[in-house]
């Protein structure tokens, strides 16, 4: 489901329109970026948990490339 397909099924079930709640996924996004990034976590109740993980490099990235040179 991309987000303009989000939109308009939240616009739908909510008797609003496509930009509020364009503006509401955007809001929502916004604050669990920040949650995570203070808590490490963010917890939507009854939907779900998004948790911060710390991942080891890639063999293909950049950084990963310096070092084996």
């Amino acid at each position: 489901m991309t987000k303009t397909e989000l939109q308009t099924a939240l616009a739908t079930a909510t008797n609003t329109d496509k930009r509020t709640a364009g503006v509401f996924l955007d809001t929502l996004s916004s604050l669990a970026y920040k949650e995570i990034k203070k808590n490490g976590e963010f917890v939507l109740p009854g939907f779900g948990k998004l948790v911060k993980q710390k991942r080891s490099l890639g063999l293909g990235s950049r950084e990963s490339m310096e070092w084996r040179l």
